[in-house]
């Protein structure tokens, strides 16, 4: 397969592995499980995606195409990503929450590499 298409498959498929993350992450934890909530997760993961994706074809270009350094690169614009629809000044209560986004962010980043990683022999 060509590289675009397996490009445009990962901005497919990545975005949604962040709400599957938070709701496998609920679900095994007993804590709080809102489809509305997964849903907004995966609304941003799409938004944020216009932007990751044309970063990860940069970090490939470039020759920073392992998967450790999009799980870097993912967990990075997650948890930057994070901050900007912050209503409230960020204070360190906010700390976990964009650790999970971080995570969420890591995990869709690694989707997007598993489908469409450069260099794929």
């Amino acid at each position: 397969m060509n590289s675009w298409p397996r490009i445009i498959l990962g901005y497919l498929i990545a975005p949604l592995l962040a709400p599957a993350t938070y709701l496998a992450a609920a679900w095994a934890t007993g804590g709080f499980l809102s489809f509305d909530l997964a849903l907004q997760y995966g609304e941003f993961a799409y938004a944020a995606s216009l932007v990751a994706v044309p970063a990860f074809v940069l970090l490939a270009h470039i020759g920073w195409d392992s998967l450790h350094d999009f799980i870097v690169f993912g967990f990075l614009m997650g948890f930057i990503g994070g901050t900007l629809p912050a209503e409230k000044p960020l204070t360190l209560s906010l700390m976990p929450l964009l650790g999970f986004y971080g995570i969420c962010g890591a995990v869709a980043a690694a989707g997007f590499w598993a489908v469409a990683r450069p260099k794929r022999e």
